[in-house]
């Protein structure tokens, strides 16, 4: 039987970490990605058209994940071919346990904070087990860089909550996923900030 990774499953953590690391080292680049400080700003104009107010509401969430994003700048991360969209539904455990990645819609040459940080958001990790699995795909070595990959986890949360926050406004309902996203922004940036 196919099934999916078990957020509470080790083995399965280390799995998905490790293809991670593969996918992310491939020679494999393009003229396209998904960037999601641009993603915020074209969700939160159509929000705002439908209803105003929304960037007040949480203008200071932003403002921290603004700053933590000019962080992780010229930090020494380079981008890579990522999948973008890297959360549990779109893996694949196959019978012999080995991994498959499916749904390239958002795949392109970008932060591979982005597929990192959604699987920990999406898992629901706190700053613990964040951290054990970024330093898994990091093969322990380049350490200073785990900054990066906990900002990215703040940083994609949000990007989801306010994608969350249109498609609801749109009458199509994210069964908790919106308030689970938006929980992960306030989480991430708060443990960031702390160790910075």
């Amino acid at each position: 039987n196919i099934g999916k990774p078990d957020y509470n499953n080790q083995m399965h953590n280390e799995k998905v970490a490790l293809f991670l690391q593969r996918l992310h080292s491939l020679p494999i680049k393009t003229d396209y990605g998904l960037n999601p400080i641009e993603g915020i700003d074209e969700l939160e104009t159509l929000i705002e058209n439908i209803c105003p107010g929304f960037r007040l509401k949480y203008d200071k969430l932003k403002s921290r994940i603004l700053n933590l994003y000019i962080k992780t700048v010229n930090d020494g991360v380079e981008k890579c071919f990522c999948h973008g969209d890297a959360y549990r539904n779109n893996w694949l455990v196959k019978p012999d346990g080995e991994l498959a990645l499916i749904d390239w819609e958002y795949a392109g040459y970008a932060d591979p904070g982005i597929d990192i940080g959604y699987y920990i958001v999406d898992a629901g990790f706190d700053y613990c087990k964040a951290k054990e699995f970024i330093c898994i795909y990091l093969d322990n070595e380049n350490q200073k860089n785990v900054f990066h990959f906990l900002a990215y986890s703040a940083i994609i949360a949000y990007y989801w909550f306010e994608w969350a926050s249109y498609t609801e406004l749109n009458g199509v309902p994210t069964n908790g996923a919106l308030e689970r996203w938006r929980d992960m922004a306030y989480y991430f940036s708060n443990v960031t900030e702390n160790i910075t």
